[in-house]
């Protein structure tokens, strides 16, 4: 997961880097895909919400990207990194709490 992948402390014994970006894109990809091909068949806001999400997961992987390359050229790389971090674990999952409720609305389980 993005999560994962972007938080600053990693974990021995815990996949590499370089798996959890090859499985953090695919997801990514996936969940991408599917919402372009049927986006048409949700509600205005919730559609609204998914795409605030996918803005939110572009940005994090902007700035964690960007401390990728900084810190491999031996550059100061912790402002990208942490921006990256607060924006995946503090903003993204206040819209993902937002669209699970939605959802929950929908299919009649609050």
């Amino acid at each position: 997961s993005f999560q994962s992948l972007m938080q600053p402390l990693q974990l021995a014994g815990d996949l590499s880097q370089d798996e959890k970006v090859k499985i953090s894109i695919k997801n990514a990809n996936e969940l991408i895909s599917y919402f372009e091909e049927n986006k048409i068949f949700f509600e205005k806001q919730l559609a609204n919400d998914i795409e605030e999400l996918l803005k939110s997961f572009r940005h994090s992987w902007s700035e964690f990207s960007t401390s990728q390359i900084l810190r491999k050229s031996g550059s100061k790389f912790t402002k990208e990194w942490h921006n990256a971090w607060k924006t995946i674990s503090e903003e993204t999952p206040v819209i993902k709490h937002k669209i699970e409720n939605k959802f929950r609305e929908i299919i009649g389980i609050n």
